[in-house]
C-alpha cells in the first residue's frame, strides 16, 4: 500500500488534504496514486472523477512494477500502440488536495504497488 494513514486518518481524508504519510519517499504522494474518486458536490450531485468503475491512468500489465499505461490496439499506420486520451480536465487531480472546498470525497480508488521482494532491517545501539 503506497499510503500510510496515521492512527485516525482515512484514505479519503488523506486524498482531500494531499497527505502521503511516511511512504512518500518510496511510492510518491497521493496525487499520482489516486485513480478515481467518488465526490458529493455542494449541490448534492454525485460525481465520479474518472467515470463510474473506470481507472484511466493505470491498468494491470507487464510494465514497470506490474503496471503499465492503458493501451489499445494500434491504429493502421500508427507507430504508437497508445491512444491519446486528453479530453478535458483531470478531475481526479483537481479534487486531490482541495481539502473539501470543491466537494466531499466519499470513495477513492488507489493504485496498489507490489510487495517488495525483500526487506532488511538494521538496528544500532547507542550508549
Amino acid at each position: 500500500q503506497p499510503t500510510d494513514p496515521g492512527a485516525d486518518a482515512s484514505l479519503c481524508g488523506m486524498a482531500a488534504t494531499g497527505a502521503s504519510g511516511t511512504n512518500a519517499v518510496r511510492y510518491g504522494t497521493m496525487r499520482p496514486n489516486v485513480l478515481n474518486l467518488r465526490v458529493v458536490l455542494p449541490d448534492g450531485r454525485l460525481l465520479h472523477t474518472a467515470g463510474p468503475g473506470r481507472q484511466p491512468r493505470w491498468v494491470p500489465g507487464a510494465g514497470g512494477m506490474g503496471l503499465s499505461w492503458a493501451s489499445t490496439a494500434p491504429a493502421p499506420g500508427s507507430p504508437s500502440p497508445r491512444r491519446k486520451r486528453a479530453a478535458g480536465y483531470d478531475l481526479t487531480s483537481l479534487f486531490v488536495g482541495s481539502e473539501g472546498t470543491l466537494g466531499f470525497l466519499t470513495q477513492a480508488t488507489l493504485r496498489l504497488h507490489p510487495l517488495p521482494e525483500a526487506a532488511t532491517v538494521t538496528t544500532a545501539a547507542f550508549p
